[in-house]
């Protein structure tokens, strides 16, 4: 056997088996918030600001996710909003449905707050008692000015290749998932004065083939009158 046939072999089973080790599947998010006292004080209460949200169709209660790769969809299940990210690409594609027409690309190689600081955000791992989906967690904490994420997940779960996502910098995607090699099961965003905390707790996953027609994107052109209206990672697209 030529040494260049088993070369080939070994590089199709290290590649089987990496894509074996990815989670493939879809996974639902219950969304919930909490208010610090400062906010309760003020005279907002849970009730109050749910129903501005849903009156402008911007509350989400669950968000379901759908990963293939390096691609991955989000639907907002009681709004139809949704994104889809390329990963070919390393664009986000965003719409909202109250706007029929309108798509916002994000470059994910973009970190705004990086950008406008000059320093990358503080990166630490911890251990906690929080059990999901009978599942012993770890979390990895991102610390930025205007606030926090906090990354639940549990090692050798959902798995996940950093790489397949290399360069995704916004909310460091990429920098938690060299971490935690795994798909988060809870995702806590702490704003810098403490006011709201916004909760994804996951409740469903279902492991299976997702056809690669879920990550098409609508027809659509660049509008470019918009441009210099956006911020430097972000285009607005017309769906036609």
């Amino acid at each position: 056997m030529k040494p260049t046939y088993l070369l080939y072999l070994f590089t199709l089973c290290c590649v089987t088996f990496v894509k074996a080790q990815n989670f493939e599947g879809s996974i639902v998010y219950d969304v919930d918030f909490e208010l610090s006292d400062k906010m309760i004080a003020k005279g907002m209460t849970k009730e109050k600001i749910t129903e501005m949200l849903e009156q402008d169709n911007s509350f989400a209660k669950n968000i379901q996710y759908w990963y293939k790769g390096n691609n991955y969809k989000l639907e907002v299940t009681n709004t139809g909003a949704y994104s889809i990210y390329v990963g070919d690409k390393k664009t986000l594609y965003s719409q909202d449905k109250t706007t029929d027409r309108d798509v916002i690309a994000t470059d994910v190689t973009i970190d705004l707050e990086t950008r406008m600081y000059g320093r990358p955000p503080s990166i630490s791992v911890e251990d906690t008692d929080v059990t999901i989906m009978n599942k012993k967690c770890k979390k990895v904490v991102i610390g930025r000015s205007n606030g926090s994420y906090e990354y639940y997940f549990s090692p050798g779960y959902l798995k996940m290749n950093a790489d397949l996502y290399k360069g995704f910098n916004v909310n460091m995607w990429y920098e938690y998932l060299k971490v935690a090699k795994a798909l988060p099961l809870r995702i806590v965003k702490k704003l810098s004065d403490d006011s709201i905390t916004v909760v994804m707790t996951v409740s469903y996953v279902e492991e299976n083939k997702v056809d690669a027609k879920t990550f098409e994107l609508p027809n659509m052109k660049l509008d470019d009158s918009m441009t210099p209206y956006m911020p430097e990672n972000q285009k607005l697209y017309k769906k036609i």
